[in-house]
């Protein structure tokens, strides 16, 4: 938060850092989540001292509103299921509390976001967006392409897939069979689908039961 209020910058709407690898808004969302859950631990923590408790809290508000403002709809997304989570581990009382915090934490948010950046949203589930999102339109619907081809690689190849690491080989096969020889190797952004595409039903499934485990 501290280096975030030093040399952040924007642009499109969408707020990152001045320099490194979190010049990437998505990449500064995943690196903040990543702190997340430790501090909604020591919030909903009825142990932890209250002074560590406010702390916790009030360094959890800015890390929200920058995730937020990222306009990253993986983050928003991973920021969703996070919550979720601590609400099912919390006990009574923590439950009310994350209700409280999520409830204030959104009006705030939602008031005080950029509009591009609000727009951004929107297309996770509506296309009817301002003129100004087209980028995100068209970034939108990239991914629902590579996730498509993702599935699809899965279906014709559900044993061994296409090999790990080879998606991006594949998708650019298929670009290429429909003329489109000026094109990016990629990959699905998705990571299951990506594992399902590359190793095939047996390795995704291992790879869901590593996660559980």
């Amino acid at each position: 938060v501290l280096i975030y209020s030093q040399y952040n910058t924007s642009a499109g709407g969408r707020t990152a850092i001045s320099f490194g690898t979190l010049m990437n808004s998505n990449d500064l969302a995943l690196h903040l989540l990543f702190g997340l859950p430790l501090l909604g631990y020591i919030i909903t923590d009825p142990n932890a001292k209250k002074f560590t408790r406010a702390l916790a809290l009030l360094t959890t508000l800015p890390v929200l509103g920058i995730i937020v403002r990222t306009g990253s709809r993986a983050g928003l997304l991973a920021l969703g299921c996070l919550v979720l989570a601590l609400f099912w581990m919390a006990p009574l009382m923590g439950k009310v509390k994350l209700v409280i915090i999520g409830v204030i934490a959104a009006v705030i948010f939602v008031s005080t976001a950029p509009s591009g950046v609000l727009e951004r949203y929107r297309t996770m589930w509506s296309e009817d967006t301002d003129e100004s999102t087209d980028e995100a339109l068209a970034s939108a619907a990239s991914r629902k392409r590579l996730f498509q081809e993702s599935v699809r690689q899965t279906l014709l190849h559900p044993i061994f897939g296409v090999g790990a690491g080879n998606f991006r080989v594949a998708f650019a096969r298929m670009r290429e069979a429909e003329g489109n020889y000026h094109h990016r190797y990629v990959v699905s952004h998705n990571s299951y689908t990506q594992v399902s595409s590359e190793m095939g039903i047996p390795g995704f499934l291992i790879f869901c039961a590593l996660l559980v485990w």
